[in-house]
């Protein structure tokens, strides 16, 4: 699950890299990383530290706990797991979708 998480999260950032229309060269100079960290970042290949994380978030303009929270959705639906603590109510009544921008937003409702 890990290598899933790790791949999952650069997903996300490389989503919303290209939603907000920058080079990982613009990234990286938002978020004071060199640009083959960026690029190792989205392809999975680093074990991304938390301050680079905060760094890439507030490059991204995004919180940290959103990036983690897509990722770790998309990870555990490739690997075809459940979400562990959501029960049988909340994964039917909770429509989790990703609004425009990639940022998690939660319609609780029937």
């Amino acid at each position: 699950m890990k290598q899933t998480l790790l791949k999952s999260f650069g997903v996300v950032i490389k989503r919303r890299r290209e939603f907000l229309a920058l080079s990982q060269q613009q990234l990286a100079a938002r978020s004071s990383l060199h640009r083959t960290y960026i690029s190792d970042v989205e392809r999975g290949a680093r074990n991304v530290s938390f301050d680079s994380i905060y760094s890439l978030s507030k490059g991204l303009g995004v919180l940290p706990s959103l990036l983690f929270a897509e990722a770790e959705l998309n990870a555990y639906k490739s690997a075809g797991e459940q979400v562990p603590g959501a029960t049988e109510k909340a994964r039917t009544a909770a429509d989790l979708t990703l609004a425009k921008g990639h940022e998690l937003t939660v319609k609780v409702g029937s």
